[in-house]
């Protein structure tokens, strides 16, 4: 198991990780199948798959944006970061990603993003092997 750094550099932001993500595999898992098992250690960020058009990055964050509603919220500490928790629970923070031959087994559009709910910050993602 291995874990990566990943630095976002604003308050919310779309980062692609997916080269990050494949360069684990190569350096790790070698030529073999199986899949990795991708989760993101904090609650104020998620993980998920898109597709990254340009522009996608800026609609996927207005789409969460208009999702959360202007509301008291009750989370004890701060407040402020509530919709950060929600939406990362919504958004999710484990991806399970088959590999084969040394390749993430991706579709044509799809790429990895860590979605940024709560920056800048630091974020850590545990990455390990299954399979042969």
């Amino acid at each position: 198991m291995a874990d990566l750094v990943v630095n976002s550099s604003t308050n919310e932001q779309i980062l692609d990780i997916t080269g990050q993500i494949q360069d684990e595999l190569e350096n790790r898992h070698h030529s073999g199948s199986g899949a990795l098992a991708v989760n993101l250690l904090h609650t104020t960020a998620g993980l998920t798959m898109a597709d990254l058009d340009p522009g996608t990055d800026q609609d996927f964050l207005d789409f969460l944006r208009a999702i959360t509603p202007d509301i008291q919220w009750r989370h004890p500490h701060d407040p402020s970061h509530t919709p950060s928790h929600l939406l990362s629970s919504l958004i999710g923070t484990t991806l399970t990603i088959p590999f084969a031959g040394g390749r993430l087994q991706l579709g044509t559009w799809q790429r990895i993003i860590l979605v940024e709910l709560d920056g800048p910050r630091e974020r850590r993602i545990a990455v390990a092997g299954l399979g042969s």
